[in-house]
């Protein structure tokens, strides 16, 4: 009966101890920018949250940890839920190049924009600002190379034995 009673304690000091932590955790929340890539370009993805920390992936490449301005986030936020529904249509904005034209999209909450490079609403524009700031602060690179396959180095070639006389 002692041990239940000192277990019962200790679990609720444990709750008192971990009550202040608990209320000051807040609910992140986030979205994600997807860009398409070209012929010339690899595509990625960045995925940010409120708190300003992201992640941004490279087409099949490891994942890195970036940051932006959490007030930058906060605010691409607003504009994407000013903007829902998001819609998915094609736009038919500007002519691309085939080589390097890219696309541009937004995912919040299982909502997904069309193109927005190509935005020709207020909204659009607006979310691609927002997309062009926060790709400068996590250190985008305007132009990603697409990872090459370099073929397999040819086994060295044996040198020479030089004969003995």
């Amino acid at each position: 009966m002692r041990v239940v009673a000192l277990l019962a304690i200790a679990a609720l000091a444990a709750a008192v101890v971990a009550l202040p932590a608990l209320a000051s955790a807040r609910q992140l929340d986030g979205a994600t920018i997807v860009n398409s890539g070209s012929t010339n370009s690899a595509g990625f993805r960045l995925d940010v949250r409120s708190d300003g920390s992201a992640t941004f992936t490279v087409d099949g490449r490891t994942p890195e940890s970036r940051t932006v301005l959490p007030v930058s986030v906060a605010l691409f936020i607003k504009n994407l839920k000013a903007s829902l529904p998001l819609s998915p249509g094609k736009s038919e904005g500007c002519v691309k190049s085939a080589s390097f034209g890219t696309s541009t999209f937004v995912i919040y909450h299982g909502h997904r924009s069309g193109d927005i490079s190509c935005g020709t609403s207020l909204k659009e524009r607006t979310l691609m600002s927002d997309v062009n700031r926060i790709a400068l602060e996590a250190k985008i690179p305007a132009m990603i190379p697409r990872a090459q396959v370099l073929p397999r180095p040819l086994p060295p070639t044996p040198e020479p034995n030089p004969t003995s006389s």
